[in-house]
């Protein structure tokens, strides 16, 4: 035994036991394990908001590019794009165009050219030089 323990010991009184607070410790735990939790939870919170952000600007329509329409009327893609382009000097490129534009845009406009205003989408579509994709 330690000296002053002896002491102590010997006037007849009992050995002093060091104080632990255990209150003070738990608190902080607790708060630890709170800011965790927390953290955790806003980190799959802006996952969770990233995710359906990217999902929603896969689907909203800009100005170049096609707003998807599926509705129970599909048209005939390859009747029409034949009658739009009859008369294209190069109806094979014109047709492969065409054909990728109805089956987005679900319409063709009327005539072999121009009448862009009947088909928004189809007008409104462009390659990657801004140019109008569809004939």
């Amino acid at each position: 035994m330690r000296e002053r323990e002896r002491s102590m010991v010997a006037i007849g009184g009992e050995v002093p036991k060091p104080k632990v607070q255990y209150g003070n410790q738990n608190s902080q735990l607790q708060t630890m394990a709170i800011s965790k939790a927390l953290l955790v939870s806003v980190l799959i919170f802006s996952i969770i908001l990233n995710h359906v952000e990217s999902d929603t600007m896969a689907t909203t329509t800009l100005g170049n590019e096609p707003s998807f329409n599926f509705s129970s009327s599909n048209i005939d893609c390859c009747v029409e794009c034949n009658r739009r382009c009859q008369l294209s000097s190069r109806p094979n490129l014109c047709k492969r165009a065409c054909g990728t534009c109805c089956q987005r845009c679900n319409c063709v406009p009327t005539g072999t050219y121009g009448h862009y205003e009947e088909c928004p989408c189809y007008a409104n579509m462009t390659t990657h030089k801004g140019k109008h994709k569809c004939p």
